[in-house]
C-alpha cells in the first residue's frame, strides 16, 4: 500500500518535464546517428529550490537528438556528493548557456523555466525552451603589464556578467543571471587550477566594476573560464 501511495504521488506531480526519462535515455543510447553531444559546462552555483539542498554545482550538457535540443543537468549537493531527491524546484527561469553562440547570433536564448522537475539519478533531463534575448552583457576588462624575475608579461583578463532585464536593480541577487571568468591569459591560475582538478577556491569575494559580487566560494573551471551563477549586485 505504501509503495502504490508513493508511485501515484509521484506520478500526480505537476512536472515541467514529464517526459524526463525518455529523453534521458535518448541521450544515452550508442546509436550515434540518432543523438549528437553539443557541448557540455560545469557551473558553480548557490541554493536552488525550497528543499534547503544547496547544490553548488552541476554539469549541464546540451544534446541534438533526432531533431531536437535537449539539455542535461547533473547535480552535486553542498558536499560533493550526488543530488539523491527525486525532484527540485527551480524558482526562477535560469537562462542556459550557449557556449557556441549559434542562439545569440540570431538574438534568441534557451532557457529552464521555472517549476517543478523531476531528478533521476541526479540528473534532470528536459527540453529548453527558445525566446527572445532578455538578458543584458556587461564585460569587464582588465590589463596586466610588466615583469616577473626579468620576465615581462603583457596579458588581458576578462569577466562579462549576464543578467536579466526584467529584474529590478534594487534586487540584490540576480535570479538567473550568470557570470563567464575568463582566466585564459593568467597562467598561474590556470596551473593552478589544474593541479586541483580545474578547481579554484577564492577565500574572498570578487567585487567587479564597484557593481558586482563574485562570492568566495569553489569554483569548477572550464576550457580556462569560470561559469558560475554564484553572483549578486553590491
Amino acid at each position: 500500500m505504501l509503495a502504490l501511495f508513493i508511485g501515484s504521488y509521484a506520478n500526480a506531480q505537476n512536472y515541467v518535464n514529464k517526459n524526463a526519462k525518455e529523453l534521458l535515455t535518448s541521450t544515452q543510447e550508442s546509436n550515434s546517428e540518432r543523438k549528437r553531444l553539443l557541448y557540455c559546462v560545469t557551473t558553480s552555483c548557490c541554493g536552488i529550490g525550497s528543499f534547503g539542498i544547496e547544490v553548488w554545482s552541476h554539469k549541464e550538457c546540451t544534446y541534438l537528438v533526432t531533431g531536437k535540443k535537449v539539455s542535461v543537468v547533473s547535480l552535486k549537493n553542498s558536499d560533493g556528493s550526488d543530488y539523491k531527491d527525486n525532484e527540485i524546484e527551480i524558482k526562477n527561469d535560469i537562462t542556459l548557456f550557449d557556449k557556441d553562440n549559434s542562439l545569440e547570433e540570431e538574438g534568441l536564448e534557451a532557457v529552464m523555466k521555472a517549476g517543478l522537475y523531476q531528478v533521476i539519478d541526479g540528473q534532470i533531463a528536459f527540453e529548453p525552451s527558445v525566446q527572445r534575448v532578455r538578458i543584458k552583457k556587461a564585460c569587464v576588462v582588465s590589463h596586466h603589464q610588466g615583469t616577473f624575475l626579468g620576465h615581462s608579461y603583457d596579458y588581458t583578463l576578462s569577466t562579462c556578467v549576464y543578467y536579466p532585464v526584467w529584474e529590478s536593480h534594487q534586487v540584490r541577487s540576480i535570479q538567473g543571471g550568470y557570470a563567464v571568468i575568463d582566466i585564459r591569459q593568467d597562467e598561474k591560475l590556470l596551473q593552478l587550477a589544474n593541479e586541483n582538478e580545474n578547481t579554484l577556491v577564492f577565500d574572498e569575494n570578487i567585487i567587479l566594476d564597484n557593481k558586482y559580487i563574485i562570492k568566495a566560494g569553489r569554483y569548477s573551471v572550464d576550457e580556462g573560464k569560470i561559469y558560475t551563477r554564484n553572483i549578486q549586485l553590491k
